[in-house]
């Protein structure tokens, strides 16, 4: 593989789900700034998939979470605006909200949506939904938060997890900050939230050094001004997109934008894949896979366009089930990916799905078609599964395994798949 094509082949494993030979062609044939327009550009591009209905309801009548989830794994296999839903799982992840306790599919899957339209929008608006937003209210209790009894819960994440960091409050800040945050209930018939104006303490409030009759929007504002946010979000996003140790000066440049462009995510995701440490060759497949980046890279690099249940359950195993993040912290990422069990899982499940030879199972793809007639089935493989960048070792092995006689072309291809995908370098970006 050159080098342009890798890197384009990079940016679009990062900033998306990778890419098929013909789309890579294509990608290719945009260059790299062409590519990144097209990328963050996303509302230019067509995409008619269906709205989650709810048809698989519970013995009380409430919709199925596994109808959600597979919802969105379909969609991720298959979008065409990959840097949409990377963001929009970027923002699962940041504002973790869980099912185990939210117990409604209609409320995750709003706030899904509200992640999708608002992912490469500004961030303060963003911030304002997301406070509003049913299922987070329901979440951190704000639904419980009214004058004269202030609930703390959503006051506290706010600054801690979802914007300035620990250590740049002080606990008279939550209490300032739960009082200016009163006010907002929810109609669970409707799914919706509203303000109550008896509900909200218009008292003045001292908070983050502003003083005043403060309410959600000012506590929004004063949030997304933070330099002390910018450079919190800047650090999380390298670590997401970049490194899971970025270094500072990245951070500082990301967090620049952040703060001149007043939380404008595009141009701060523009600098994030413009930046040298993004493009350094030397950050080429190095960063763990989460699970869903696992599972849905490769199924979209072998072809396969639709998923079932035993996906989700792969998910599960590997550590990432989707709208029940462990906590509201979200998934620690990285290292914590990989352990003694989680591995395990992601072998058998690479298992699975080189091997399954059922051409009605949902994720059924022909090894010949992704050989698509090349003459070097370890040299193909290689490439679209690690951009090429297998050890020379793996790859001395993978030679000697498909020389070796006696097995079916069919049964060779799967297994010659399924080694690429148990090597280390493919649970790697």
């Amino acid at each position: 593989m050159d080098t342009q094509r890798q890197l384009i082949s990079h940016l679009l494993r990062r900033a998306g789900f990778g890419a098929s030979p013909a789309e890579l062609d294509q990608y290719v044939a945009l260059g790299y700034q062409g590519t990144l327009d097209r990328l963050l550009n996303f509302e230019q591009v067509p995409d008619s998939y269906p709205d989650y209905t709810p048809t698989d309801l519970d013995p009380k009548g409430r919709p199925k979470l596994e109808e959600l989830q597979l919802w969105w794994v379909n969609r991720l296999l298959t979008t065409p605006r990959p840097l949409q839903e990377k963001m929009t799982l970027f923002w699962h992840g940041h504002f973790a909200t869980a099912d185990s306790k939210v117990h409604d599919a209609v409320w995750m899957y709003n706030q899904n949506q509200l992640f999708r339209q608002s992912a490469l929008g500004s961030f303060s608006t963003l911030l304002s939904g997301v406070s509003k937003d049913p299922a987070m209210m329901f979440w951190l209790d704000s639904q419980t938060n009214r004058k004269g009894s202030p609930n703390e819960n959503y006051a506290r994440e706010v600054m801690e997890l979802f914007t300035m960091g620990i250590g740049n409050y002080t606990e008279q800040d939550v209490k300032e900050g739960a009082r200016a945050l009163t006010g907002w209930a929810l109609d669970r018939a409707s799914g919706t939230s509203r303000f109550v104006a008896q509900r909200f303490d218009n008292g003045v409030k001292n908070y983050l050094g502003h003083s005043g009759n403060l309410g959600l929007d000012d506590v929004v504002g004063i949030l997304s001004a933070s330099p002390n946010t910018a450079n919190f979000l800047a650090t999380k996003l390298a670590r997401f997109f970049i490194s899971d140790s970025p270094d500072p000066a990245t951070v500082a440049a990301i967090a620049g934008t952040f703060s001149s462009a007043n939380g404008d995510m595009r141009q701060v995701m523009r600098t994030v894949l413009t930046s040298p440490a993004f493009q350094d060759p030397g950050s080429f497949m190095n960063k763990i896979t989460s699970p869903v980046e696992y599972v849905i890279t490769n199924m979209r690099l072998l072809g396969i366009t639709s998923a079932d249940k035993a996906v989700l359950q792969g998910l599960r195993t590997m550590g990432q089930e989707l709208f029940n993040p462990p906590n509201v912290a979200g998934w620690p990422g990285g290292r914590s990916w990989l352990n003694t069990d989680t591995i395990f899982a992601r072998l058998n499940f690479a298992d699975r799905l080189t091997s399954d030879r059922r051409t009605d199972a949902p994720w059924y793809f022909d090894p010949q078609a992704v050989l698509n007639g090349a003459t070097d089935a370890v040299g193909r493989f290689v490439e679209l599964l690690t951009d090429g960048l297998l050890p020379d070792s793996n790859r001395q092995a993978l030679q000697d395994y498909f020389a070796a006689p006696a097995k079916a072309a069919d049964s060779k291809l799967r297994g010659l798949l399924h080694l690429i995908l148990s090597t280390p370098t493919a649970h790697l970006s």
